[in-house]
């Protein structure tokens, strides 16, 4: 089977596929994130999957674009571009008289972001490949575009379902962590696409060596107080993993310890393996963890498609 994976980062997509036996074939720009996918085993293309086109058939999409232009770090900006998004998209599945690119050159040019455009990148390359099966995930503010998506899967052959769902269901030790979810497959019926919740949710002590005692104090506010820290114990989920994990802090008084969390600690919660491989400077390393799809996720959502 073979399996593209776009926007590949850190390998999240790749370790859910991995454990079950199967092997993806990334493609990500980001130098640091291509070492560190190689470093653990994975096979990536370092180049922009934006210019780029595809050079064989493959069974399956997998990707998950920045979500940057979706989301309060970006201004939201993309989100005043879902309009045109839509219209984009309409055009890039039912249209043979264009060039695929000329139209998303031509989207960039009026977009509120440009940014806004990576979204349709995967569109592109499933209108390309016509792949057996896609999973998209993003930002639960893109899930609009997704559920677009799925019903112009529909108008072409396939079925599909578009949903928001909390990872921590999922087998992620976090919450919140409200990811848009998209499926898409030639001949299973979009109800069987749905995921099935993995009982028991998990929470920290089950990745992490925490007494019962210890608690994770967010560097955030909490009910609109910016002074009041959010506070999770070891028996429940930890916060959503950004990449500024590291201005929280693992605090037990017994103990008298108050320290930040680890690369280590967020690479647990994010649910990859202990050993897997980290490359690049600190902040480098922060950003890739706090942007990687979590393995346990990336699993579940294998499962339905496979």
């Amino acid at each position: 089977m073979r399996v593209l994976e776009l926007f590949s980062g850190m390998g999240g997509f790749s370790e859910g596929f991995r454990s079950l036996g199967i092997a993806t074939h990334g493609k990500e720009i980001w130098r640091p994130a291509v070492e560190t996918a190689r470093a653990n085993g994975h096979d990536v293309d370092e180049v922009d999957v934006s210019t780029d086109y595809p050079n064989s058939h493959e069974n399956g999409i997998v990707a998950g674009p920045p979500c940057t232009p979706f989301s309060p770090a970006g201004k939201g900006l993309g989100r005043l571009d879902l309009p045109q998004l839509y219209v984009t998209a309409d055009r890039m599945a039912h249209s043979d008289d264009f060039d695929i690119k000329d139209e998303l050159a031509a989207f960039r040019q009026n977009a509120h972001d440009p940014q806004s455009a990576l979204a349709l990148e995967p569109w592109r390359w499933f209108l390309l490949i016509r792949p057996d099966w896609m999973i998209l995930e993003q930002s639960d503010r893109v899930l609009p575009l997704w559920q677009h998506f799925a019903s112009l899967s529909g108008t072409i052959g396939y079925n599909a379902v578009a949903l928001k769902v909390d990872a921590h269901h999922y087998g992620v030790p976090q919450s919140p962590r409200r990811r848009a979810i998209l499926l898409v497959h030639k001949s299973r019926l979009a109800d069987d696409l749905v995921p099935e919740p993995a009982l028991p949710f998990p929470a920290m002590h089950d990745v992490l060596d925490l007494c019962p005692e210890t608690y994770l104090r967010s560097n955030y506010g909490t009910g609109g107080d910016s002074k009041r820290r959010g506070v999770r114990w070891a028996s429940q989920p930890s916060f959503t993993v950004t990449s500024k994990y590291n201005r929280n802090r693992f605090i037990n008084h017994e103990h008298g310890t108050d320290v930040a969390v680890t690369d280590a600690q967020a690479l647990a919660l994010q649910t990859f393996r202990p050993d897997y491989k980290l490359v690049g400077k600190p902040t480098e390393i922060q950003q890739m963890i706090g942007n990687a799809v979590p393995p346990a996720l990336a699993r579940r959502l294998a499962e339905r498609v496979l």
